[in-house]
């Protein structure tokens, strides 16, 4: 029973049940056309080291930050679990997209369609929790269209930045 769940929790479960198919769709990503300009990994370097924890922390706590500050646009309303939630599944798959290659966003959007599939059947399943009648059992509030615009907007927050590294990178290169 949903009953001994708090709401928070009820939306963390529901995010992570939603994002399983668009994470694993990684599976399915075919090759980037760069990797073959990529050096070689070193024998026995290790792959995890501080500089790279350092940077997931801080990629982590950048991806949270947008739901926080969707939050603080809508604190004081009763659907500010319901904009966090929205916000949080729309920045992971935004991440997911922006991350997952060198390559720009919108230049391989559509070469994994099973990415793309599950991630549209990801932000279905999200408007269905958000936008009818099963909220109440998620113990959370419809939005109203201010809500709907910063946690729609915000998440996009995300990929600009990860693409504008991608042009510094391309520019510093050249």
């Amino acid at each position: 029973s949903f009953g001994n769940l708090l709401p928070s929790e009820l939306i963390l479960l529901s995010s992570i049940f939603t994002l399983v198919f668009p994470i694993a769709s990684f599976g399915f990503e075919p090759a980037d056309d760069s990797v073959m300009k990529n050096p070689p990994h070193i024998v026995g370097q290790k792959l995890f080291n501080l500089k790279n924890v350092l940077v997931s922390m801080g990629i982590g706590a950048g991806i949270a930050l947008v739901p926080f500050i969707v939050s603080l646009f809508n604190f004081d309303m009763p659907y500010a679990p319901t904009s966090m939630f929205v916000s949080l599944v729309l920045t992971l798959i935004l991440y997911l997209y922006s991350s997952r290659s060198n390559e720009f966003f919108f230049k391989r959007l559509l070469k994994n369609r099973f990415m793309f599939i599950s991630s549209i059947v990801c932000l279905a399943i999200t408007i269905i929790l958000v936008a009818t009648p099963i909220n109440s059992v998620f113990g959370i509030e419809s939005m109203t269209n201010d809500g709907w615009i910063s946690s729609l907007i915000l998440p996009f927050i995300v990929p600009t930045i990860f693409e504008t590294i991608k042009l510094v990178r391309l520019f510093l290169k050249k």
